[in-house]
């Protein structure tokens, strides 16, 4: 499937200095310059400097005493006011993802000779724009604790947002997710994220990659990220939801280096409540994540580069309770005397040889005291599913009988490197690409060949994602930025049933198991009225494939008052190539009261 979308905005307001949001991973900066009594300066020298890369520009300030600065890389700056008679002032300013920020000059009177350092905060709301936004800076990110080193989890900090926990325990596909929040009441879905500028949304059926996020960079590769909650600029025009910006981390002048480990094991964990009351031992938690990055100059104030790796590596036990057979009804006793023993309700069963050609229970006759002859019970059945180990308080001895604590795996491995160039005074690139790659091994009620799994969000998954972003920022004039973004990402989701690889040898043990190469492993979903099934469910083997290219462009231009922007995202080709098949081993229902009345009757 080939889709071709193009978008464009125009964002125009009339003020002094003003521009709208880019969905770029840079911020802008204005303001005014006046002397003593408030009237404007115009031809007033503003030059702002990145402290960490060296980077500079400068602008002159208007007949109005207006200046504006777009498209500046985010960083900590230096903003150095200058004019002929006056004393030069230098104000701190820290710009953030996406941010408008202004700084405004009040020069006195003096020497050029003369310096003025100002000291000054961010305003809590910003005079030029109306939008709800809050940043989180990387302080934040990284001083904050938090589970798996998920950064997204630091979303529930929005005020309006409503983030899903963490979990691997759920039975959908929220088991293992992250980046799942609604905000303001819309739905997750409706989200938008933007990395480094590209859109960064996935878009298979059901978030099988596990995350609204094509790519889901390490929490030490983020700089920062913007969430703005409402309303948008014309810019981002895509969903109701959020738009979540986030901005990757690029080198500086100076080297900086990481090296770490975190480890969790269940040495000091307590058992959990369903393990200590049927006497199992305690589950296996065991996580290990480690990694490091290294950022610095290759070329002093020209060229930078940051690489970072993390590796997870988690072991954990995850509950499973489920319901096989009794005893009696392995062996084919469902008389009246163990019926009323256990305190259960058996219907009358009848001897299937001695029914008419077109079945009915009428005319069929019953077995002698309700109980199946061995001769006709299948022998496979018989051992195919495990023996009941607990009872549930409250509920009845053919419910809930079973429990154990299945192993679930999930390791991953994430590559982040990112390259920045300013290779002239007018030019600036940077090129940044993310690879991940996941292997999770949910397990069912009962392994091996019966499996046991009730949906497809479990069995053994393969994810991994690709992201690559080329920025280049031109100033055609010091009233004129052209600000280029071409991104491309590509996610990757394969998951199949536990038992696939099994065919070949469980032919014996189960006859008639497929052995296609495509489908085959593990025995059809086979369901039963009482709430128990074995087999692997529908929809598995399954994968997605999806795949965008995206073009960005926009220039931001400044005539007199008023301040231009307009651009162009276009996205080229879209695609999905995907496999979600219902069903294709085939399904068994079994509407009988008991669980093996009808599966264990004939050989």
């Amino acid at each position: 499937m080939r889709v071709l979308w193009l978008r464009a905005a125009v964002a125009l307001l009339f003020s002094q200095g003003v521009l709208s949001y880019a969905q770029v991973n840079t911020a802008s900066l204005s303001g005014l310059a006046t002397d003593p009594s408030g009237a404007a300066l115009p031809n007033v020298t503003v030059t702002v400097t990145d402290q960490a890369t060296g980077y500079n520009r400068s602008v002159h300030t208007d007949a109005s005493g207006a200046y504006f600065l777009s498209d500046l890389p985010i960083g900590q700056y230096s903003v150095a006011v200058s004019d002929q008679g006056f004393n030069s002032m230098d104000e701190q300013v820290t710009l953030t993802v996406g941010e408008r920020a202004r700084a405004d000059f009040h020069l006195t009177v003096g020497s050029t000779q003369q310096t003025i350092q100002v000291q000054s905060t961010a305003p809590l709301l910003s005079p030029d724009d109306a939008s709800i936004s809050d940043e989180i800076g990387s302080t934040t990110i990284t001083q904050t604790p938090l589970a798996l080193r998920n950064w997204d989890d630091l979303l529930r900090v929005v005020p309006g947002v409503q983030i899903s926990r963490y979990t691997q325990q759920s039975g959908n596909t929220s088991a293992g997710r992250t980046g799942d929040f609604n905000v303001n009441g819309i739905h997750s879905l409706q989200n938008d994220f933007i990395l480094d500028g590209i859109d960064n949304n996935t878009f298979s059926e059901n978030v099988q990659e596990l995350s609204t996020e094509a790519a889901h960079p390490s929490l030490d590769t983020i700089a920062q990220f913007n969430v703005i909650t409402n309303p948008y600029s014309a810019e981002y025009g895509r969903s109701p939801g959020a738009v979540v910006s986030v901005n990757t981390k690029s080198g500086t002048n100076d080297f900086h280096g990481l090296a770490y480990e975190y480890v969790r094991n269940n040495f000091f964990d307590s058992n959990d409540f369903f393990s200590d009351r049927d006497h199992l031992r305690k589950p296996e938690y065991n996580q290990n994540q480690f990694g490091g990055n290294l950022g610095g100059p290759i070329v002093k104030n020209k060229l930078f580069a940051f690489f970072d790796y993390e590796g997870t590596r988690i072991k954990q036990g995850v509950s499973r309770i489920s319901t096989v057979p009794l005893p009696n009804e392995r062996t084919g006793d469902f008389s009246p005397a163990t019926a009323a023993h256990l305190g259960l309700t058996y219907p009358t069963i009848y001897d299937p040889t001695t029914c008419a050609p077109a079945y009915s229970g009428s005319n069929c006759q019953p077995f002698a005291n309700n109980s199946i002859p061995s001769t006709s019970l299948d022998p496979t059945m018989q051992k195919l599913f495990p023996l009941p180990n607990t009872t549930s308080p409250g509920s009845p001895p053919d419910l809930n009988n079973y429990i154990r604590n299945g192993l679930l795996t999930d390791f991953e491995n994430n590559y982040d490197g990112r390259g920045d160039w300013t290779p002239s005074s007018t030019d600036s690139i940077f090129v940044r690409y993310n690879y991940s790659t996941r292997q999770r091994d949910i397990p069912g009620y009962f392994g091996g060949l019966e499996d046991g799994s009730s949906t497809s969000a479990w069995g053994n998954q393969t994810l991994k994602s690709y992201s690559a972003v080329l920025g280049w920022t031109h100033i055609i004039s010091p009233t004129m930025v052209n600000e280029f973004r071409f991104g491309w990402v590509r996610d990757f989701s394969f998951a199949e049933q536990q038992p696939f690889s099994l065919p070949t040898t469980a032919g014996s043990f189960v006859p008639g198991i497929p052995n296609n190469p495509a489908i085959g492993g593990g025995i059809p979903l086979t369901e039963f009225s009482n709430y128990a099934f074995e087999g692997s469910p529908d929809y598995l083997p399954k994968q997605q494939v999806p795949m965008q290219y995206q073009y960005d462009d926009t220039v931001s231009m400044v005539h007199g008052r008023q301040t231009w922007k307009f651009g162009v995202s276009a996205y080229l080709p879209m695609r999905n190539l995907f496999q979600d098949e219902e069903g294709m081993r085939g399904d068994l229902d079994y509407t009988g009261a008991s669980l093996l009345v009808s599966c264990l009757l004939m050989r």
